[in-house]
């Protein structure tokens, strides 16, 4: 995939207060005005269900794709903010993320912490162009909490 302006996106940006943004709906393909600067083309939407999440490397950063059970896509770090375990095999549970290892819940369409509230997830821009999930992890550091 080009670089080029394709398509409208008509997708929610949601601040996550750590600085990053998502977009959240899934854009027709018609139109212009979509910059695609910094975005990787990751899978098929047809390949992460709803309710799904699956780990992948986008530009040598490894990311967790979540689909939630309402249809949103998203893309948050692989790791846990607390110690730093995988998140490749955390529960979902609507928008609710919990780590396998001491249950910590971020929320991971706005990164914010659940349980403990100081917990945050670095959120990767994503979009979903053409039935493509895109990702971008340029300038986005993964969140570290300890407690």
């Amino acid at each position: 995939m080009t670089n080029t302006d394709i398509g409208t996106d008509i997708g929610t940006d949601i601040g996550t207060g750590i600085g990053t943004g998502i977009g959240t709906g899934i854009d027709t393909g018609i139109g212009t005005g979509t910059d695609l600067s910094g975005f990787h083309d990751v899978c098929d939407l047809d390949d992460l269900w709803a309710g799904e999440t699956r780990l992948v490397e986008v530009a040598g950063t490894r990311v967790l794709l979540v689909h939630t059970e309402d249809g949103v896509v998203t893309a948050v770090q692989d790791k846990c903010p607390h110690q730093k375990v995988s998140l490749a095999d955390a529960d979902l549970a609507g928008e609710k993320l919990t780590c396998p290892m001491h249950l910590w819940e971020m929320n991971v369409v706005t990164g914010c912490g659940i349980n403990p509230s100081h917990a945050a997830l670095a959120v990767y821009p994503t979009k979903v162009i053409d039935g493509r999930i895109l990702v971008s992890v340029d300038g986005i550091v993964p969140v570290s909490s300890r407690s």
